[in-house]
């Protein structure tokens, strides 16, 4: 019953199914996707409720200030959001409704109806590869900081899918520095050792865009 937009293809899938005429979408999770997404979508004249946990948007990167300053710009977009609820349930209303034909309801008892609904509630790294490969587990496959090293000799690992120390790697700038330390390693050009730094984050909410 609802999207999960990770890649290209089920974004192009979900703007079929939107279609050309303004329609109510429902996103779970005001995290960096879950902001974009609201904001492109509101842009392109959808009317987007967004959802979360947390009492303000962006709260796991963007102190208080900055998530404020986003949804001020975003008062000028059709843009709902409800902060400090959970999903207790999404079900298809036997007779749809003029707002959609979705319904959403909140531990609290909050209903809300939509005619798409897409979650964006964070990354899991899928097991099957790594455990196909015999290469050690962390929450992500296990790699050296040294040379991103898995488990197994001669296999390094870059990206969403690692974790050094059981922490993952889940952003677009490390990618570069992470390939320069494997391409040292496998050039047997000395020990290039990967630095584990926080990230420099973009937020592409064009209506109130953001580093972080």
């Amino acid at each position: 019953l609802c999207w999960r937009i990770n890649h290209l293809q089920a974004y192009q899938r979900l703007r079929a199914a939107l279609g050309h005429t303004p329609r109510r979408v429902l996103i779970v999770g005001a995290g960096l996707i879950g902001c974009e997404l609201a904001n492109d979508l509101a842009l392109g004249g959808h009317s987007i409720t967004l959802l979360d946990t947390e009492a303000l948007p962006l709260a796991r990167c963007a102190g208080e200030a900055r998530a404020r300053e986003l949804l001020a710009a975003w008062s000028r977009l059709p843009i709902a959001f409800v902060g400090g609820v959970r999903v207790a349930s999404l079900d298809t209303l036997p007779t749809p409704t003029p707002d959609g034909p979705l319904q959403l309801t909140t531990t609290d008892g909050r209903q809300f109806t939509a005619d798409q609904v897409i979650v964006a509630t964070g990354l899991q790294t899928p097991t099957r590869l790594a455990q196909s490969a015999g290469l050690a587990w962390d929450g992500g496959i296990a790699v050296t900081p040294a040379q991103l090293q898995t488990s197994v000799p001669g296999i390094h690992a870059l990206g969403d899918c690692i974790t050094i120390g059981g922490q993952a790697s889940r952003f677009i700038e490390p990618i570069a520095r992470q390939a320069r330390t494997i391409a040292a390693a496998i050039a047997g050009a000395g020990e290039l050792p990967y630095e584990v730094r926080p990230a420099s984050i973009r937020v592409k909410t064009s209506s109130w865009p953001m580093s972080l």
